[in-house]
This record gives C-alpha cells, structure tokens and sequence, in this order.
C-alpha cells in the first residue's frame, strides 16, 4: 500500500492510501479516492502510483489497473517525483470513468522533462511517481482502482536507483494507529506518520502503539 497515495479536496494530501474491504473488482481490497463538488483545479482530487525504483526519462514501461466510479468523468496523468512533485504535465494519457469496471492500459517512455534537474521546488526532476488528477468532472464523485500493475524491462532493473524506504508523506490525519492497524504495518513512525530509519528522544509510534523514546 506504500506505493499509493491520495490528495482529496477538502481533506489534504498527498497522504499514504487505505486498503478498503470489499470495494475491488472480485470483491477484494481495493483503493477509494474522493472527490469533492466545484474544485477550482483538475488536481484537487488525484491518486498517485509511487513506483519502487526512481526512472530515468526515456526508460519503457507499461501500466495497467481497473477502475471505475460512482459517476462518469474523465481523467489526465501527470509525471511527478515524490507524490507532490510536479515535473510534467503529461504522463501515460488519460481516460474516462464509467459506473462500470474498466481496464486501463498504457505503455511509452518516461518524459524527457523528467531529467533530473532541479526544479522550482527544490527537488531533482527524476521521475517516481504517476499522478491521475481526478476532478475533471467537477463533481462529487467515488473512485477506485484496484489491481495496479508496473513493467519496465527486467534486463534494466539492477541498474535502477531504489526510492528510500521511509514515507515521502504522512499517513492520513485520520489517525495513525488505526491506519497502521489496517495495513499490518510494522516499524517506526513519527507523529506525523511518517516511517523514521532511526528514533532520536521523543515520542513516536512503534508497531501501533505510542513509545517514548529518552
């Protein structure tokens, strides 16, 4: 679930995604984003897919997931780093939901844009993560996606940089506990959900449970 991330209107964001029970193509977990009425941007509302490995512009790949929503409306890719990070304004295209389940595939090359450059942000432009801005339709509406699938060729893959391990963002505000209980997960976070490789003194959140550390 580390590779999913949401930004939702009115909520905030970009935030590690839940696993929702039930809501999947066969009936398994899938991922729910939601939109809200009258965004002022098509990016108010996205879902990213965080990819393990950082990607060089030019690298082949090709994704596929299925998708659907509570109302029609269509949706545009965006290249970008961390979830956050614009490079690019395009990415793997785009396309439109139904009420009824879809299957979305795409394949190319990562964007020339994405050369690892340092952008206006601060960060290197190195492509990372795909971002699906999800309200065009302007309305309030229900996604999900489910089944997310992410090729590149095998024979590049030992010449790929890895992403680090910790969380590039926080954990929904909704409560970390609750979200760690719900996605298994295990190790050290600080209060803002955020996944530490090594605890100074405070307090922290240790296997979904509060510790203090002296």
């Amino acid at each position: 679930m580390e590779c999913f991330y949401v930004t939702e209107q009115g909520v905030g964001g970009p935030f590690v995604a839940i696993a929702t029970e039930g809501i999947g193509k066969d009936g398994s977990k899938a991922v729910k984003v939601q939109s809200a009425d009258s965004p002022a941007n098509n990016w108010d509302t996205q879902f990213f897919i965080r990819l393990p490995y950082q990607l060089p512009a030019g690298t082949q790949y090709k994704v596929s997931f299925d998708y659907k929503a509570d109302k029609a409306g269509d949706f545009e890719t965006q290249a970008h780093a961390n979830p956050g990070q614009y490079i690019h304004w395009a990415c793997c295209g785009s396309g439109s939901f139904t009420t009824d389940w879809q299957t979305f595939e795409a394949e190319g090359a990562i964007p020339s844009e994405c050369d690892g450059t340092q952008a206006d942000g601060g960060f290197l432009k190195i492509f990372q993560s795909i971002a699906f801005n999800l309200a065009l339709n302007k309305a309030a509406t229900q996604f999900i996606f489910d089944n997310v699938k992410f090729f590149v060729p095998k024979d590049i893959v030992s010449s790929l940089t890895k992403n680090p391990d910790e969380n590039p963002v926080p954990y929904p505000p909704t409560g970390i506990k609750n979200v760690m209980n719900e996605m298994n997960a295990e190790g050290i976070f600080n209060l803002n959900g955020q996944k530490v490789m090594k605890a100074q003194k405070g307090l922290y959140i240790k296997n979904g449970k509060k510790v203090v550390i002296k």
